[in-house]
């Protein structure tokens, strides 16, 4: 089994998040999840290698810098495509099983990882780990790597379901509390900071002293709906 890592130009990234962080600090948020997510996949004996697909420069030499295989995608369109991509690179060399899991997922753990690999099931069939918001797919373990087409984006979760049932597969879903959590909102971000653990990206937003900026944001929002509600 190999894993996939799809990473969007750094610059470009995280758009969601421009209320509480700049351009600097989204790009730089990335690649410290990024970081993040490579050390754990790159210690787990459950992969035969770990592919980053990316065009950004900086992606590209952290990736080869922890280990980690880069597949070119300079054209940087989009998360399904660039899995595609991956997957037509890899399975011609004889890849029976694929995991994309994302780079946002800093929380995520090896305990993680083994669960998913346990509760894969033999080809073919299809593993879900979704969003803790339950809409997206923050890993998806292919076996075949082509067994469906990739959804990722708005509703990806109940896409993928339903793509495995078109084709007989009932597919195992399992929930994990750190892989849930994929760094896209405000609220994804205060998640992060609030969480009990400690990472790479949470020790960035706390020493640059993003931390306190985004919970006094927070703050505030929830200040303004409650002066909205009454």
């Amino acid at each position: 089994m190999w894993a996939i890592v799809p990473v969007k130009t750094f610059v470009y990234a995280k758009q969601r998040l421009r209320r509480v962080l700049d351009s600097d600090e989204r790009a730089a948020l990335s690649r410290v999840m990024l970081e993040d997510v490579l050390s754990v996949l790159s210690c787990s004996n459950r992969f035969v290698g770990v592919a980053v697909v990316t065009g950004d420069i900086g992606a590209v030499k952290l990736s080869r810098k922890l280990g980690a295989r880069v597949i070119s995608d300079p054209n940087d369109c989009g998360q399904s495509s660039a899995v595609s991509n991956a997957v037509a690179t890899l399975i011609k060399e004889d890849i029976e099983t694929v995991a994309v899991i994302p780079g946002d997922v800093p929380l995520v753990t090896s305990a993680e990882i083994d669960l998913l690999h346990e509760s894969h099931n033999e080809a073919p069939s299809l593993t879900v780990a979704p969003a803790h918001n339950c809409d997206g797919t923050n890993a998806l373990l292919c076996s075949p790597p082509t067994v469906i087409q990739f959804k990722f984006g708005e509703n990806s979760l109940s896409k993928h379901i339903s793509l495995a049932k078109a084709v007989g597969i009932v597919p195992n879903i399992v929930r994990c509390e750190g892989l849930g959590l994929d760094i896209d909102t405000p609220s994804d971000l205060m998640a992060l900071i609030a969480a009990p653990t400690r990472s790479r990206a949470q020790s960035y937003l706390h020493d640059k002293g993003i931390a306190l900026r985004v919970r006094s944001y927070s703050k505030t929002i929830t200040s303004m709906k409650l002066a909205e509600s009454s």
